[in-house]
């Protein structure tokens, strides 16, 4: 009697198969696929409304006939795609510009060789950001931005351009927008291994062996297993309630709707606010005008069921807070106007204009002038500054302050006249400074010059041209003192009487000196009379120590106390070549 196999046998026999092939399948595939490499320095952050590049190096022993990248925004769950060109050995391709509303974009490369083995990169998620300087931060390469790129997109669903979460600037009118003969399961499918292989550094590759022909490989989109499930439409807003200010941003987020997002075909959105409505499962939207604005969601699952839920979102104007009055001024000093050279006993003038740029009031500006001898020189102020303070009027350095009340948008001058009394290079520094209001721009604050002092070419001065001196005292009794001319002295005993002292002259300054030792009054007075001479300037008298009571033009009055005490001035001569 012939034997019929037992049905237990098949399944032993089916079950060995299956642990063969289970156990020889590394072995098959496993040395296949690593003959290529992608290397790419994932982006951490992209900017937004800019057309970012991708870059990736391939190293393959087989012809390549495909890299892609691929790519989505966080709004949406589908991946299109954009193929990428090799040059100079290296492939590129370019995306388009994510939208202000994504917050990243996710991607990933793959690279085809002509035996159809497949390597993609893990996928990256750079955040969508405004501020080039962070983006500069994150990123371990600047990205790689160009302008007015033709860019042809596939997609592995319908009716979706530009992709969510993207802007349509640089899109072929043509794009595919379904890639043809999709791996999916069934008579005919591909058969494919899955492994990942070590990378270096943050490089990650996915092997694929397959034995499928001249097709392309793509994500497929998600498949349901139960088309036939209820549907309820629901979304939750960012900020909850949804009221919002104009152009505020609002969060719409589905992924509350049942059943899960594996088995929703599309997530449609009409805001009601004449702006079009948009695919995806999360979306950030701002209005740009005040109402109350329906928003409404419309779920349709793999199986054709739909369902749509609304909710209004209020759009209010944001409230104006009144500006604090401004407290600053930018108070400047826009020029000084100095001569580079001068002559030693010349007047020499400058001007210093100020103004102030605003916006507030300045009711007490400060401007400081300086003049300063480099070495041995010496400064007298001759006139000019209106309302100004002038301390010392000679010596070596001398400070000029002045007092301005600054109305915004005004501007001022002064001009100050000096006489440089040596030769010698002076320095001249000008500033202005805030009393009541704060500069936001100190850097225009100051402005500086220089003048060379130099002798003029005068002819030397005779001993015979000389100039007349007249000592006068109030009281007729006798005073002892000396009185000495440019360090020389000429007498020992001055008398009650007036009585004229004649000294010769020399070019430039003189000094007289004179010294009491004892006077046989209280208290008096002493001048000193220069009558008119061809050499003496007028108003060059400067007196240096001694308690004064006149000086003009030609003549010096000094008070005598009684008691020991000297008194020093001088003047100018000049050699008028008369």
């Amino acid at each position: 009697m012939r034997r019929t196999p037992n049905k237990k046998h098949f399944v032993f026999v089916f079950q060995l198969l299956a642990l063969l092939l289970f156990l020889t399948t590394p072995l098959l595939y496993g040395q296949q696929n690593l003959d290529i490499r992608i290397s790419h320095e994932g982006l951490k952050c992209v900017r937004s409304d800019e057309h970012v590049v991708l870059q990736a190096n391939i190293i393959s022993s087989e012809e390549l006939i495909a890299v892609t990248a691929y790519f989505r925004s966080d709004l949406y769950d589908e991946y299109y795609y954009v193929k990428m060109r090799e040059t100079e050995g290296t492939y590129r391709g370019t995306l388009p510009k994510p939208s202000a509303e994504t917050g990243k974009i996710h991607y990933y490369i793959l690279a085809m060789d002509s035996p159809f083995n497949s390597v993609r990169t893990q996928e990256h998620t750079p955040e969508v950001v405004l501020d080039e300087d962070n983006c500069q931060e994150d990123n371990p390469i600047q990205p790689i931005y160009v302008n007015s790129p033709s860019i042809e997109i596939g997609s592995t669903v319908a009716n979706n351009l530009p992709p969510p979460g993207f802007l349509s600037d640089g899109i072929l009118s043509g794009s595919k927008m379904l890639l043809e003969g999709l791996i999916t399961g069934g008579t005919g499918a591909a058969a494919a291994a899955i492994f990942f292989a070590g990378g270096e550094g943050n490089l990650e590759q996915t092997s694929v062996a397959s034995t499928i022909d001249d097709t392309p490989f793509t994500t497929p989109p998600p498949t349901s297993t139960t088309n036939n499930a209820m549907v309820k439409a629901c979304f939750e807003t960012d900020p909850s309630p949804p009221v919002i200010y104009i152009g505020e941003s609002i969060r719409f987020d589905a992924s509350c709707t049942t059943p899960g997002r594996e088995q929703i075909q599309s997530y449609t959105w009409n805001f009601n606010d004449e702006r079009g409505g948009r695919e995806g499962r999360v979306i950030n939207r701002t209005y740009q005008k005040a109402g109350v604005f329906p928003a409404e969601l419309t779920v349709t699952t793999t199986g054709n069921k739909n369902d749509k839920t609304v909710k209004d979102v209020q759009v209010t104007e944001r409230p104006t807070t009144p500006s604090e009055p401004s407290n600053t001024a930018d108070l400047q000093i826009v020029s000084l106007s100095a001569p580079s050279n001068t002559n030693v006993e010349q007047n020499t003038s400058y001007t210093i204009f100020f103004s102030n740029n605003g916006p507030a009031d300045e009711s007490s500006a400060t401007i400081t002038i300086t003049f300063t001898a480099s070495t041995n020189g010496s400064i007298q102020y001759i006139s000019g500054g209106l309302g100004c303070t002038i301390p010392l009027t000679t010596g070596s350095s001398i400070n000029i302050t002045c007092t301005n009340s600054m109305p915004a948008s005004s501007s001022n001058s002064h001009t100050l006249t000096v006489v440089y009394l040596e030769e010698d290079i002076y320095s001249i520094n000008a500033t202005i400074s805030n009393e009541t209001t704060t500069d936001p721009v100190p850097g225009n604050n100051s402005a500086a010059a220089t003048t060379t002092a130099a002798l003029l070419p005068l002819r030397t001065l005779k001993s015979t041209k000389q100039f007349d001196v007249i000592s006068h005292i109030d009281s007729s009794t006798l005073v002892n003192g000396t009185l000495e001319f440019n360090a020389t002295t000429n007498h020992t005993t001055i008398s009650g009487h007036p009585k004229r002292y004649v000294f010769p002259a020399k070019r430039g300054t003189n000094v007289v000196e004179a010294y009491f030792s004892s006077a046989d009054f209280a208290s008096g007075s002493w001048s000193f009379e220069l009558r008119d001479s061809t050499y003496f300037e007028p108003g060059s008298v400067v007196v240096e120590s001694g308690n004064i009571i006149l000086v003009n033009a030609n003549r010096i009055v000094m008070q005598l106390s009684g008691r020991p005490e000297r008194f020093r001035f001088r003047f100018r001569v000049i050699d008028r070549g008369r």
